[in-house]
């Protein structure tokens, strides 16, 4: 029952989260593209800028070279924020480890994001070399290749929606439990089997 009741807290959660409630989105776009600017800057790569639903980027070789990709703030980051968020919620512990599991989780998920985000240059890059040192074009590689199961790794990371939901899910199991959890997790397990046989 406890586990049904945690399911459905969740699931609350979750849909009211990604309700377009009015300033909401704005919102977490506003701080996706302030973090994630202040980041590219700090690292050197100033030619890379936010922009809403867009990322910008300008070829350090030529700056009239430029491009914009696609990047959408809620899918690339709000969304799997949600579901941590829910996740952490729903869970059953106290409020003071939900906060420890919080903070630890964000950063995870900040990291996450970013090797998104470096994920998403790498290929929309692939074979120029200002950005992706060492990168082949993508036409020239030969399928069944290390470099081809590289890319495609990548592509699938990038582009698999499951995804979206399968990290912050491992995120949510890295911040929230501990060793002793899974330890009494296990205990219970098999002292169930034991009055079931």
């Amino acid at each position: 029952m406890k586990l049904l009741r945690s399911g459905l807290l969740v699931l609350v959660v979750f849909s009211l989260l990604m309700l377009p409630w009015p300033g909401l989105r704005e919102a977490s776009s506003a701080v996706f593209r302030a973090v994630f600017n202040a980041t590219f800057a700090l690292a050197g790569w100033s030619e890379v800028t936010f922009h809403p639903q867009l990322m910008h980027v300008v070829s350090p070789d030529d700056p009239t070279d430029t491009w914009t990709l696609p990047a959408d703030e809620i899918v690339i980051g709000f969304a799997p924020f949600a579901v941590f968020v829910a996740l952490l919620v729903g869970t059953p512990v106290g409020w003071s480890r939900r906060r420890r599991a919080f903070l630890f989780g964000s950063l995870l998920l900040y990291a996450y994001i970013l090797v998104r985000l470096l994920v998403m240059l790498w290929l929309a890059f692939w074979g120029h070399t200002s950005f992706c040192p060492g990168a082949h074009a993508g036409q020239g590689i030969e399928h069944g290749s290390a470099r081809w199961f590289v890319r495609r790794a990548l592509e699938t990371f990038h582009l698999e929606p499951m995804v979206y939901f399968t990290v912050p899910v491992l995120i949510w199991i890295v911040a929230v439990f501990r060793r002793s959890d899974w330890s009494a997790l296990s205990s219970s397990l098999s002292g169930r089997q034991k009055l079931e046989g």
